[in-house]
Formats: C-alpha cells, sequence, structure tokens
C-alpha cells in the first residue's frame, strides 16, 4: 500500500475522495446500500450532486470514533492510527482507515449502532453486508492482514470487537467480484458513462419537480397538449404526403403545381471499424491517412420544397 498524508475530514481529503473509489462507496456499487444508489453515486463523482447532508448520526459517530478506537486499543492491546492509503499500482482504489497498526498489519474499523436493536446481530458476530464489504476493501487496498470490527451501542453503552482475518471475510471469494465492480464503476466515472438507473433514481427525479396550481398555466398547458397533438398528426401526414408524391418523380428532379422534388446526395458515415483496423496500426496520428478512403458509395436522398415560382395551376 502506499499511504497519502492527508487528514480525514478536511477539505483535501474530501476532495480526494471524488477522485477515486473508498471503502464506503463499495456497499452502493455492490448495491448493498439501502440509502444510495450507483446512479447517485456517480452523480456524486463527477459533481453534478452533492451527497446526502450530515444528518445527527454521521455527526454521532465521528463524535464517537475515538472512543471507539481508545476501547478497540485497550482490548486489542496495541495502538491504532488513523490513515489513509491507496493501492499499490491503482491510486485510485483508496481507503480510509479509522487504524492501522504496521506492527501486526491490522486495520481498524470504527462502528456506532443508535439502537440496541440493530446492534443485537453484532453480538451474536453478525457483521452487515455493507460492512464486510468495506473491510474487504480496506484489506485490498492496505497491508492489512486483518481487521479489529469495534462496535459501540449508543443505547445501551455497549462495545462489541470482532477480530477478522482475511478467512473470516471470505476475502478470497469475494476479492475478484469486488475488485471487477469497482474498477468497472471507476470507468464509468472517468469516461462520464451514467450507470443503469433503478426506480429509486426515477423516483427521486419526480421528487425533484415543483407542482404548478396556478389557474392560468393551466389554460396554457391544455392548449399546449392539443396543438402538439396537430402537430404530431400533421407531421406524420406530411411524410405520407412526401413518399406519396415521390412515386411520380420516375427517379428525377420534377416540378409542379407549386411543389419541387429534387434529388440530393451527401456522403456516407466513415467506417472507423475498418480505420481502426488497419490505418490506425501504422499511422496512429492518422496523419498519412485519407480518410475518404474509408466511406461508401454517396447516400442518395429526395428533397421535397415548395416552389415559390412556380404557377400552381400549371
Amino acid at each position: 500500500m502506499k499511504i497519502v498524508e492527508l487528514e480525514q475530514g478536511s477539505l483535501e481529503w474530501l476532495e480526494f475522495r471524488k477522485k477515486g473509489i473508498g471503502a464506503s462507496d463499495i456497499p452502493i456499487i455492490m448495491e448493498a446500500s439501502p440509502y444510495t444508489t450507483r446512479y447517485q453515486l456517480w452523480r456524486q463523482k463527477l459533481g453534478f450532486s452533492e451527497g446526502e447532508p450530515e444528518n445527527y448520526a454521521m455527526r454521532a459517530g465521528k463524535a464517537a470514533e475515538a472512543d471507539i478506537r481508545a476501547y478497540a486499543e485497550s482490548y486489542r492491546n496495541m495502538s491504532f492510527s488513523p490513515l489513509v492509503c491507496h493501492e499499490e499500482e491503482n491510486p485510485w482504489a483508496f481507503a480510509s482507515l479509522d487504524g492501522y497498526n504496521a506492527d501486526n498489519k491490522e486495520a481498524l474499523e470504527c462502528k456506532l449502532f443508535m439502537r440496541a436493536s440493530s446492534f443485537a446481530p453484532v453480538l451474536r458476530g453478525e457483521i452487515p453486508e455493507s460492512h464486510r464489504l468495506q473491510m474487504i476493501w480496506q484489506l485490498l487496498c492496505s497491508s492489512a492482514n486483518s481487521v479489529s470490527y469495534c462496535a459501540f451501542c449508543k443505547e445501551t453503552g455497549q462495545f462489541k470487537l470482532h477480530h477478522l482475518t482475511r478467512d473470516d471475510l471470505d476475502y478470497d471469494i469475494f476479492y475478484d467480484e469486488v475488485w471487477e465492480q469497482a474498477n468497472a464503476f471507476h470507468s464509468l466515472v472517468t469516461q462520464s458513462i451514467a450507470p443503469a438507473m433503478v426506480k429509486k433514481d426515477y423516483d427521486a427525479i419526480e421528487s425533484e419537480y415543483m407542482p404548478i396550481d396556478d389557474p392560468a398555466f393551466s389554460a396554457l398547458a391544455a392548449e399546449w397538449i392539443e396543438e402538439n397533438r396537430k402537430l404530431k398528426e400533421a407531421t406524420a401526414r406530411v411524410k405520407q404526403l412526401r413518399s406519396a408524391m415521390i412515386e411520380f418523380t420516375d427517379d428525377g428532379n420534377c416540378r409542379g403545381f407549386g411543389v419541387r422534388l429534387r434529388r440530393g446526395e451527401r456522403k456516407s458515415p466513415i467506417e472507423w471499424s475498418r480505420v481502426w483496423s488497419d490505418a490506425l496500426v501504422q499511422h496512429p496520428d492518422l496523419s498519412d491517412v485519407d480518410l475518404e478512403e474509408y466511406r461508401d458509395e454517396q447516400i442518395g436522398y429526395w428533397i421535397v420544397e415548395e416552389d415559390k415560382g412556380e404557377d400552381r395551376g400549371n
């Protein structure tokens, strides 16, 4: 791993997070988050939207982190220092660790649970799937061989620590899938290609529309709907008439009764697949390539227009 000299929570750290894929992004990418979708995360990475505003639970989690870390240090009899790191060969793959002990190659993940009901499974050794995916990513990006998962319940005041090895987290089983999905999502971000939207995304878009209840707008809307319907019908009819008149041309330029029909030609598209297969291999900058050789024959088409200079009676 490579350590990034950034203070977690700083403006520089927040900007750094937008450029890569962090542990908190993985549950979203793996569709294990009940809060954020892949499409929403993609928009956040590109700066099209802001993330969820910090709520009470988020603020409480930050405030409790130092106490949770202190408990883990006492329980594990070792010190943990927060750090930011990234995968050796892929700087975009990073993790912000709540703590790391270099001597034991052990990471620390601190979690706050607000209610006893959600904390109960942790007491039984059941780690939430989203948290497990985060820790797999932390192992992937760091030199850690294990993670101390330390949780605190605000309602009951209880702590619970689970020391988890790579085998405990099924690291070898899920490594390939997690890496493949994260790498694919990172490519979508770098290429500005949106991932598929889900119902939650469409619902969120619908909720952004402001309703208008002004009676004056109602009249305008009704008229627009009617005129737009007429326009669609007229457009369809114009296409039908155009095709019918072309049948009279015998494939040559014609005019009559105020209408002129003439043939036009345009260049066919460049076949870039052919350019790539042979020309770019020898001439990567295309400086010596005649792209016109990679077009098919010109495309013929009809132009139908009003003939203002023709007497409609002829």
